[in-house]
């Protein structure tokens, strides 16, 4: 594959220009199309730049790998966990998007024709601490939005873990009913 060019913004977009490259990357599943320019979010464009798809300028400099992960994580100090998750589906030959939070992830199961049906959250087995009432909150939220809710959990050593969630209503039983 060609090597496409893109650019980050002052404003932190990450951008294609070129419209061959920017339809092709869309076509694959990458980014959102705009007035004929592909702009890309912070994971899309690392991955592309680890797989050798997209080389990234910044103020004129082509940036490496570990380059644009410096600049991307001061926006986004999740983002390592998020790649590990992004580049573990697309491996699996998955069409994954952006999440509407930072530690969330669009999963299309049924191609990318069709709109995301399940949201992935992604947690670090260590870094990353959440009560049952925010796991609670992820279910209703998911599901609020017509999608299945998964939680990724990423160990020290870069494995993830997925679990789907099913939606469970617990119900406070009267105290007579209790047997200890």
């Amino acid at each position: 594959m060609v090597t496409v060019e893109a650019e980050i913004l002052d404003n932190g977009d990450i951008v294609v220009k070129n419209r061959s490259g920017a339809k092709k990357l869309y076509g694959e599943g990458y980014g959102l199309i705009s007035n004929n320019v592909l702009k890309l979010s912070s994971v899309e464009a690392a991955y592309l730049v680890f797989k050798n798809i997209v080389r990234v300028n910044y103020k004129g400099q082509e940036l490496n790998i570990q380059q644009l992960f410096k600049l991307l994580e001061k926006r986004n100090p999740e983002l390592p966990l998020i790649f590990t998750v992004y580049q573990d589906l697309r491996s699996r030959g998955r069409i994954v998007k952006p999440g509407f939070r930072n530690n969330t992830l669009f999963l299309h199961t049924k191609g990318l024709k069709k709109p995301a049906d399940k949201i992935v959250y992604i947690v670090g087995e260590e870094s990353t601490e959440f009560s049952m009432n925010e796991l609670l909150k992820w279910v209703s939220e998911a599901y609020k939005v017509g999608k299945e809710p998964v939680l990724a959990i990423v160990d020290k050593h870069g494995d993830v873990t997925y679990y789907e969630i099913k939606h469970v209503e617990l119900k406070k039983k009267p105290e007579k009913h209790l047997v200890f």
